[in-house]
């Protein structure tokens, strides 16, 4: 096993690719799948915002400020699952 001194001392060969070291390349396929399932988490959260947005949408009588509040919502949630979208992504790489 390296040290972290080991892996920052450590010289390149020449010619040939660099390749980052197992410790590095377990750390990143950790935190993607820590990504991952962060994404699951806000998904499971951010749908029902979603979903309510549009119930009060469909079953409300709303005057101007109140649909104006409730496409805020719909925008704002349609900006949070892009990003979950992304996370999701860096996951599946």
């Amino acid at each position: 096993m390296s040290k972290p001194e080991d892996l920052v001392s450590r010289p390149k060969s020449r010619g040939s690719a660099a390749r980052p070291p197992a410790t590095i390349r377990t750390t990143d396929e950790e935190t993607r799948k820590l990504l991952g399932k962060l994404a699951h988490d806000l998904r499971n959260v951010i749908g029902p915002i979603g979903n309510a947005a549009e119930l009060l949408k469909r079953t409300q009588k709303l005057d101007a400020e109140g649909r104006k509040y409730v496409s805020l919502i719909e925008r704002q949630n349609e900006r949070l699952l892009a990003l979950v979208e992304t996370l999701r992504h860096i996951d599946s790489d």
